[in-house]
């Protein structure tokens, strides 16, 4: 069968299949098929008394997880995990780069729990009920006073209980495969509770699905996720914290770019 030639990494302008958009559509059936398998089993947890033996929400993150995983298993290519010691050692805010729709999905492959900020719109979604009972927590409303400052308070009580939370800190999906300047919320919380800052880098995500776009590509990947040292909040205050992350994550971000492309006979960058 005739295939076009390989677009270059997370640009899918590229020529694909001639079929790519045919499967695209059918990819996007069985993520909903497998999101309804998700929805049912939060809904089963619920009506199982969940929200109150299941004070830390572990299982429907465990459902959540569960469907992330699989759907990033319909993909060819494989996801290399690095860093997983810096995982140890206590709740902590994973501040990870946004370049994807995938992000969300391949972060699961992470073996650790954690809870979510995401955006509002989701809970509106279909997966708004896995969103709901898990615990995410959610953006404020446009416009919203003090929205911000509650965002971080309700994270903070996550981190107080023990549990991690997952930040993107760009606040939305990059638009290129730069890294786009943080917002405070993360470094905030990092001062509310003591907590430190655990970057995080994804590699590839693009090569699936471009920020700008929902149609998938399906040549064989690789996705590479790498948790960081943590950082603390020093005497540069939260100001220097997110300069610190910044510089670091984009700076990892590019060197496992440039692998990527160096791996598959593109050159550097």
């Amino acid at each position: 069968m005739f295939r076009s030639p390989r677009p270059e990494l997370g640009d899918l302008r590229g020529p694909l299949e001639d079929w790519g958009g045919v499967r695209s559509v059918l990819t996007w059936g069985l993520v909903a098929l497998r999101g309804l398998v998700a929805i049912l089993g939060a809904s089963l947890l619920v009506l199982a008394g969940g929200l109150w033996w299941d004070r830390d929400r572990r299982a429907f993150h465990a459902v959540n997880r569960w469907w992330g995983r699989s759907v990033m298993d319909m993909f060819p290519g494989r996801v290399e995990l690095r860093g997983l010691a810096n995982l140890e050692g206590g709740p902590v805010i994973l501040a990870a780069n946004h370049q994807s729709v995938v992000d969300l999905l391949v972060l699961y492959k992470l073996p650790t729990a954690y809870r979510t900020v995401v955006k509002r719109s989701w809970l509106f979604s279909p997966f708004g009920v896995n969103i709901g009972a898990a615990g995410y927590v959610l953006t404020p409303k446009k416009g919203e006073e003090g929205g911000g400052a509650r965002v971080v308070e309700r994270c903070a009580r996550w981190i107080a209980r023990g549990v991690s939370v997952l930040i993107f800190p760009e606040g939305t999906r990059s638009r290129s495969w730069q890294v786009q300047r943080f917002k405070r919320g993360a470094f905030e919380l990092a001062e509310l509770t003591g907590a430190k800052v655990v970057p995080v880098a994804v590699a590839g995500t693009n090569d699936i699905s471009h920020p700008s776009s929902f149609r998938f590509c399906f040549h064989p990947h690789t996705i590479i996720v790498e948790v960081m040292p943590p950082l603390a909040l020093g005497q540069d205050g939260v100001e220097g914290l997110r300069e610190r992350c910044y510089v670091a994550l984009s700076a990892r971000v590019d060197a496992l770019r440039a692998e990527l492309r160096v791996t598959r006979g593109q050159g550097p960058v």
